[in-house]
């Protein structure tokens, strides 16, 4: 039986504090840990919030591990632990191992983190990936080139987001790369893939089979949108290719996860790739197991017309979810705006114009803006003419 719930970092994104009343709703103590004075926290998280330990160095796990002993020693054993946030996602095994608390632990960190690990998950499951070389020498490298050619693409072997990822065209940018990369850091050389960036998201149960799942898909890489500092649109479906689907819960159950939420990437080749697949074909990317990052959960209810956090909450407790999961569904768009650029329609005129499909508007977190862009706004609409009509609108642009 699942009562104490301690949740990691539960202001942050503000939205996870649905999270937490997910919890409460279940009859849950939820536990907060978090460096955010109490006072500060906002009134829905602090009613939902059994009570809440506030740690000043919240990188330090052994500061962590006494507000947990607090815990313990107040309310009983431990139940489940959990952040959702991909932040926190060693820190947050190390707890569990410490505290005999199911989920998650340290040795199970390379399949979901390292980019070469999860590679072989992926092939368990039958999903082709692409070709790869671990960063070593610049001979090396130009030898895996010679047999994918150019270009390539070179990230961090372990990492989140677009910071230092590299497009290499030709030897000039390989020799830079070379020069400018940081030493202390493992890299990881894929072949460079032309195809569209699809995610398969949702929240697994104890038997690693969706409760629920959709089908993501973003206009602009993540790392062109932060080097170029783009703003973008993506949207979320539940109206999911069949081939798309039927792959990603092989993935989903080649992982082994349990009760998690979800957020694995791929490519759809748009173009045959020699010795890799396809038009069509999908190629597995990465995993992320955890929820898909700023207010996309948001994205996802719209879309699924549910609350994936309460659904989330359902699975921890009880295994399945308990809400009704068959009301109408829809596309489910994103716009971001970048504040560098000046755009023809205010946010204003997006939601008179708009107001009876716009659902959200919002701006990102300045530490979320390099990836999510700052403002945003979220609408859905039954077909994706529609969707994409409305972010032509919310991101059309002056020339000058």
């Amino acid at each position: 039986m699942i009562k104490n719930v301690v949740f990691i970092s539960p202001n942050f994104p503000e939205q996870y504090w649905r999270f937490c009343e997910g919890l409460k709703n279940n009859g849950c103590n939820v536990l907060g840990v978090g460096d955010c004075p109490y006072e500060n926290l906002q009134p829905e998280l602090k009613n939902v919030l059994t009570e809440y330990y506030r740690v000043y160095d919240m990188n330090n796990n052994d500061k962590q591990a006494e507000a947990i002993t607090y815990f313990i020693n107040k309310y009983g054993p431990i139940d489940w632990l959990e952040s959702n946030n991909e932040y926190w996602l060693r820190s947050d095994a190390s707890l569990r191992q410490r505290f005999n608390i199911p989920g998650l632990k340290p040795d199970d960190m390379d399949s979901i983190t390292n980019k070469e690990k999860m590679k072989e998950f992926f092939k368990k499951a039958g999903c082709k990936v692409a070709r790869y070389h671990m960063v070593d020498n610049i001979k090396e490298c130009q030898k895996f080139i010679k047999k994918v050619d150019y270009p390539v693409f070179v990230k961090p072997a372990v990492g989140v987001g677009a910071q230092k990822t590299y497009k290499i065209s030709n030897d000039a940018d390989l020799e830079k790369f070379f020069f400018e990369r940081d030493v202390n850091t493992i890299y990881i050389m894929e072949e460079f893939i032309t195809g569209e960036l699809m995610s398969f998201d949702g929240v697994c149960d104890s038997h690693s089979e969706p409760v629920f799942c959709d089908q993501s898909r973003f206009f602009t890489p993540i790392d062109i949108l932060v080097h170029e500092n783009l703003d973008d649109r993506y949207y979320t479906t539940a109206f999911i290719d069949p081939k798309f689907e039927k792959l990603g819960r092989k993935v989903v159950k080649s992982f082994g996860i349990q009760k998690r939420f979800f957020h694995i990437e791929f490519f759809r080749l748009t173009v045959d790739k020699k010795g890799l697949g396809k038009k069509g074909d999908y190629i597995g990317l990465e995993c992320n197991m955890r929820a898909p990052g700023g207010s996309t959960p948001d994205l996802i209810n719209f879309a699924l017309s549910i609350s994936c956090y309460q659904v989330w909450a359902d699975v921890v407790v009880n295994d399945k979810s308990l809400q009704k999961m068959d009301y109408e569904k829809y596309i489910a768009m994103a716009a971001a705006r970048r504040d560098r650029f000046h755009y023809v329609h205010s946010m204003d005129e997006v939601k008179d114009v708009y107001h009876d499909q716009v659902c959200m508007m919002g701006r990102n977190p300045e530490i979320l803006a390099d990836a999510l862009g700052n403002d945003f706004v979220f609408a859905k609409f039954k077909n994706l003419k529609d969707a994409n009509a409305f972010a032509d609108f919310v991101l059309e642009k002056y020339n000058n």
